[in-house]
């Protein structure tokens, strides 16, 4: 083998090697804090979820034995499970970003007095969990 290409070789090798080096060493550390969860609930479990949105309620449930779910109505609706796909997967433990303060001195500028939407998903032993969603930040 070539001595000239040799170390040529060995010279870019070292050039890419210090590069990832000081990159590595000089990470800022601006990632994203990790996201939480909002509850956990085993997706399997859940059997009911009830919607309200603007005052408008929409009732979900899983009956007992089935794996269809129905939207509760006369008549009731079998869901299209191309779209339904996933639902319970979402709520069965959504994720937060930010959590709003405990003390927020005025709500309703988040659309949280009173909420635009309240969530209730219920699992198989009527465990409930109920959260309430604002409308989306505003930019200020």
């Amino acid at each position: 083998m070539n001595v000239r290409l040799t170390i040529l070789l060995v010279l870019v090798l070292l050039v890419f090697g210090v590069t990832a080096l000081i990159v590595w060493q000089t990470d800022s550390g601006d990632k994203a804090p990790p996201r939480t969860a909002l509850y956990r609930m085993n997706e399997n479990s859940i059997a009911h979820i009830e919607v309200t949105h603007q005052g408008k309620t929409v009732v979900y449930d899983l009956p007992r034995g089935t794996a269809d779910w129905f939207i509760r109505g006369d008549p009731d609706v079998m869901v299209f499970n191309d779209k339904w796909a996933g639902s319970t997967l979402l709520l069965s433990g959504p994720k937060v970003e930010r959590e709003v303060k405990a003390n927020l001195e005025n709500p309703a500028n988040f659309g949280l007095a009173p909420p635009v939407t309240a969530v209730k998903v219920t699992d198989r032993r009527g465990n409930e969990i109920e959260f309430h969603l604002g409308d989306p930040t505003p930019d200020i």
